[in-house]
């Protein structure tokens, strides 16, 4: 069971105002969609972009919520007012809420950031901790300052560790979830130019990614990807009170990557060294040689939280694992063809270990397709990338290549001008269109999440993709 509040404590806990009496109403889970109760829960209205949640508290109460946090005194016709709890910012709220019901948890809780790789390595240490025991990890990409604390509210009695995704795109946000999670072991998984049009520079995305230290007690490990020269440079001048272990290929890794090889669509192979130990072989069933960092991330992830960890368990675990939606998902359909969708998000570096993927797979003699969009938030590089992208998109030979997005146009431009057969959309309802025109063995679909190309795979998938 998740957070469990009365709402006296409620009341204390977000320094709330409530509208009648202050009897002892117990709440049961905590939610900020009203479609998702199925009573007895505490609903936050949180300020939305098209409405605000006071729009939604009738049909949560009468959905059976026991409680409702809310920013205005005014009274909600057909809703209890004894059931109210008033303050002036149900998102600060929120984030006290969190914090109370972690410090209820005594736990081990792993952060985890980076900007690549973060949600993959999220899922794959849920994967072999869940081999292990029962806990709580972050559902789809609950990484921000709604995510986080719906993350953390719903460690349940019987979790016996969390993992917290976090992410960011201006300084100071890690910082903010970090206070809330204070996780036991924090994780920087990778370094890579996304949100660069905000932050200015590499070494201050660096910089932004290190707060998550911030939230970890006196003594507790930081993981890093000893690979980024960057990283480990300013790890060792920020992070000086934590111990540093690393993963990656060099001698001096606590957990050294001996080997990633590739096996196209049907994953990876890994081989790993633990501090010197024997090599332990992995087969895991996710694409892209790049992937091979996040499983080595995830094992050292996994056994510095949880020590007695055997490999027999690390290897059951990341043998069951299924990619997240819209992460280098695989699915079939009716025509035969496999398609590919890695639509949530995307940055040069992220689009190259895709094209990689689809190189594996033209070479094993599958006609490819590709679908690429714009990749959004990278300043004054975007030009420079998406032309390197639509280069190297052409070296493949793919069948045909969509380029959709503003952006992508000179994507297509530049993958045209190497020879490659394109066609350029300006929307993801334009190339969904031009898409189920055309045919190939393996569909690789991917951009930053804003172009909206999961609608495509919806297009051509059809119920799989439910």
């Amino acid at each position: 069971m998740s957070c469990v509040i009365s709402k006296n404590e409620l009341v204390s806990v977000v320094s709330g105002k409530s509208l009648a009496s202050a009897s002892r109403i117990i709440a049961s889970g905590v939610v900020t969609d009203s479609r998702e109760i199925r009573g007895g829960e505490l609903f936050v209205a949180l300020p939305g972009e098209k409405a605000h949640g006071h729009a939604f508290v009738q049909a949560a109460f009468d959905r059976g919520a026991s409680l409702l946090l809310v920013e205005t005194e005014e009274l909600f016709p057909g809703v209890d007012p004894e059931r109210c709890v008033v303050v002036p910012s149900t998102l600060v709220a929120l984030g006290q809420l969190a914090t109370w019901w972690r410090h209820h948890r005594a736990i081990p809780v792993l952060g985890i950031t980076g900007s690549v790789g973060k949600t993959t390595t999220k899922e794959l240490c849920a994967a072999i901790l869940l081999a292990h025991s029962q806990g709580t990890y972050s559902r789809k990409s609950y990484n921000n300052h709604v995510g986080v604390p719906l993350s953390l509210l719903s460690i349940g009695e019987k979790s016996e560790w969390a993992v917290i995704e976090m992410g960011m795109n201006h300084a100071g946000e890690i910082s903010a979830l970090t206070a809330m999670a204070r996780p036991t072991v924090a994780v920087v998984s990778a370094i890579a130019p996304a949100h660069i049009e905000n932050l200015g520079s590499l070494e201050n995305i660096v910089k932004a990614k290190l707060e998550i230290a911030e939230g970890l007690p006196e003594g507790a490990p930081l993981i890093i990807n000893g690979d980024s020269e960057l990283l480990v440079s300013c790890a060792r001048e920020l992070v000086p009170h934590h111990p540093l272990l690393s993963f990656g290929h060099a001698e001096d890794a606590q957990l050294r990557v001996l080997e990633i090889a590739g096996r196209g669509i049907e994953g990876i192979s890994v081989a790993i060294m633990w501090e010197g130990e024997q090599p332990e072989p992995f087969a895991v069933p996710i694409m892209g040689k790049h992937n091979g960092m996040n499983v080595a991330a995830s094992i050292l992830a996994a056994k510095t939280l949880i020590p007695e960890l055997s490999w027999d368990t690390i290897r059951r675990g990341l043998a069951r694992f299924t990619p997240p939606d819209m992460r280098l998902r695989r699915y079939p359909t009716s025509s035969g063809m496999q398609v590919i969708d890695d639509s949530y998000n995307a940055n040069p570096e992220s689009m190259r270990a895709l094209l990689a993927i689809a190189r594996e797979t033209a070479e094993q003699g599958r006609e490819v397709g590709l679908v690429l969009g714009d990749m959004l938030e990278l300043g004054d590089i975007s030009e420079g990338a998406h032309r390197d992208i639509g280069r190297l998109a052409a070296e493949i030979h793919p069948l045909f290549i969509v380029a959709v997005g503003p952006r992508s146009e000179i994507l297509a431009e530049e993958a045209s001008r190497c020879g490659a057969s394109v066609t350029w959309c300006h929307s993801a309802a334009e190339a969904t269109t031009t898409v189920l025109g055309l045919g190939c063995d393996v569909l690789f679909v991917k951009a930053s999440r804003g172009t909206g190309l999961d609608a495509v795979v919806r297009a051509i998938v059809g119920p799989f993709a439910e």
